[in-house]
């Protein structure tokens, strides 16, 4: 039973992130070729004429759905297959500590400082 519910919400989860997908390049034809309506009235008449208006506003669209489909698409990514969850833990935490082997590097934490670098 359990190996069942698992696969089905791996299934309906796919199906959601391709629909996500398949949404945000339905946006993106939209934006670049369609008169699609902002607020009831189609972006032609919103630019009234002014081409860099309806640039922008085309854009603006545009770049919406470019975000909608890259966090699709990162959303369909395996999570083990070179994600950020398979990454193994670092064992160089630092604590924020002088005593600490990371304490003051130039790097941010979690660097190693070499010894004749340490702050002292």
């Amino acid at each position: 039973m359990a190996s069942k519910l698992r696969t089905a919400s791996w299934v309906l989860l796919a199906l959601m992130g391709a629909v996500i997908l398949l949404i945000s390049c339905a946006s993106a034809y939209l934006a670049y070729s369609g008169d699609y309506p902002i607020g009831g009235v189609p972006v032609a008449q919103v630019a009234a004429g002014r081409e860099g208006v309806l640039t922008a506003l085309r854009g603006i669209r545009g770049t919406s759905a470019a975000y909608a489909a890259g966090f699709a698409v990162l959303y369909l990514a395996k999570p083990g297959a070179g994600g950020p969850s398979s990454r193994p833990r670092s064992r160089l935490r630092s604590s924020g500590s002088p005593a600490s082997p990371c304490w003051g590097s130039p790097w941010g934490r979690g660097v190693r400082v070499p010894r004749s670098r340490r702050p002292r």
